[in-house]
């Protein structure tokens, strides 16, 4: 309950503009708007950590695209150690149009992921590196 509360704040924090790339770390969220607007999950498990990445709808129009009501995604990625009371941090990425997560590595005390989005012939490519206490957009 903990770690959806955090990833509501995450999601409520992340709604800014297309285009520039926010990265937060997130203290509060409303519980209800979030599980009404997460569309997948993915949850890894690497050497010190476990990673949970919430793909948000920011909702229709959201992309600011002329002319269409095309949606832009955040995610929300909640960090937790593995101990018996394990600390958890959660962090708020995005908004991105048409995003999409693969070549996972895990490098014991980080976990990097390859995220590409952006509109068809105009998608980039970035390396997501996602420790403990921080998340990078590289």
């Amino acid at each position: 309950m903990k770690t959806i509360s955090i990833l509501f704040c995450l999601f409520l924090a992340s709604s800014t503009s297309y285009g520039q790339v926010q990265i937060k770390e997130i203290q509060y969220i409303d519980q209800k708007s979030l599980l009404t607007q997460i569309d997948t999950v993915i949850f890894i498990k690497g050497k010190n950590m476990g990673i949970t990445i919430f793909r948000v709808n920011n909702g229709s129009g959201s992309a600011h695209l002329p002319e269409s009501d095309e949606v832009s995604h955040s995610f929300l990625i909640s960090v937790s150690e593995y101990d018996e009371n394990p600390e958890s941090r959660l962090f708020s990425l995005g908004p991105f149009i048409n995003p999409k997560l693969s070549s996972n590595k895990d490098m014991g005390e980080s976990y990097s992921l390859q995220i590409s989005y952006g509109v068809n012939m105009q998608r980039k490519k970035n390396r997501l590196i996602i420790a403990f206490d921080s998340v990078q957009l590289r």
